[in-house]
């Protein structure tokens, strides 16, 4: 953040500069950032990967609640917070060719929840294997379940055409597009990225880990890949990343795995 506000103000002076001949020189230049000290204990949060047993663990305690879906995509998808409360089952998914298109991210904006375009306008469609499959086709099952429990009561969620989303009873006409988000209660209520806070909560206090976040599964599904050899372009494209740089420096992380591997292949090269 300190280096883009520099780079901003520097541009902005330099303008001063020339053309417009404002000063005579950019003060900026001489402008030096100095070295920030490592918070270690915020360093191992940032770069926390999950274990199986550990994932296991979360999954059998938010088992058929509105949490599963938020982290199913982020662990088996690589999808950010946001992207995970974005996806809409009515156009999102494609059952068939087992794709999901990530198209949007929940946002607040001016006291509102809206869907507007991923982070780095990473618009992506990415190959999903049979376990989230599998959880997004039980959740449209049990989603069709509830509307008829619920009939008129229920509450329907729409997109306006600026990207707002609404709610409304069922029996209550509503001139905007229906979605389906992914994660909302048995009634319908909408959940939000806010609404994972609780679920965070419950992870550190009742489940003792207190290094877990959603970005985390994120960290764990691109470091996965990579200590099984998938291509690193690959990697970056399924994690919607602007660069390969992002992918090999924040998400691939070099864990034990990656290291052993390391040397068998150079053992496996010298022999």
């Amino acid at each position: 953040m300190i280096k883009n506000s520099l780079t901003c103000l520097s541009g902005a002076l330099n303008y001063a500069v020339q053309p417009c001949k404002y000063i005579k020189y950019n003060p900026c230049d001489y402008v030096k950032i100095p070295k920030i000290p490592v918070d270690k204990n915020a360093q191992t949060k940032t770069d926390y990967i999950l274990s199986l047993d550990e994932w296991e663990t979360i999954l059998a305690r938010f088992a058929g609640t509105h949490f599963y879906l938020p982290l199913m995509s982020g662990f088996y998808a690589g999808l950010r917070l946001g992207e995970s409360y974005g996806i809409d089952l009515l156009e999102d998914v494609d059952f068939e060719n087992s794709t999901l298109s990530v198209n949007h991210q929940m946002q607040m904006q001016n006291k509102n929840w809206v869907l507007c375009n991923p982070k780095f306008d990473s618009f992506r469609t990415i190959k999903i294997g049979p376990e989230l499959l599998n959880a997004l086709k039980k959740e449209v099952t049990s989603r069709k379940k509830n509307m008829l429990k619920y009939g008129p009561y229920y509450l329907k969620t729409y997109l306006a055409d600026d990207g707002t989303i609404t709610q409304a009873r069922a029996d209550i006409i509503v001139p905007y597009k229906e979605i389906w988000p992914a994660a909302v209660k048995e009634s319908g209520e909408l959940t939000t990225t806010d609404t994972f806070k609780y679920c965070v909560r419950v992870i550190h206090d009742s489940l003792n880990n207190p290094l877990f976040h959603h970005h985390c599964l994120r960290h764990t599904h691109g470091t996965i890949l990579a200590e099984n050899g998938a291509w690193p372009r690959t990697v970056m494209e399924r994690l919607g990343h602007k660069d390969i740089k992002t992918t090999l420096e924040r998400y691939v992380f070099n864990t034990e795995k990656l290291q052993s591997d390391a040397v068998d292949i150079f053992e496996k090269a010298v022999r």
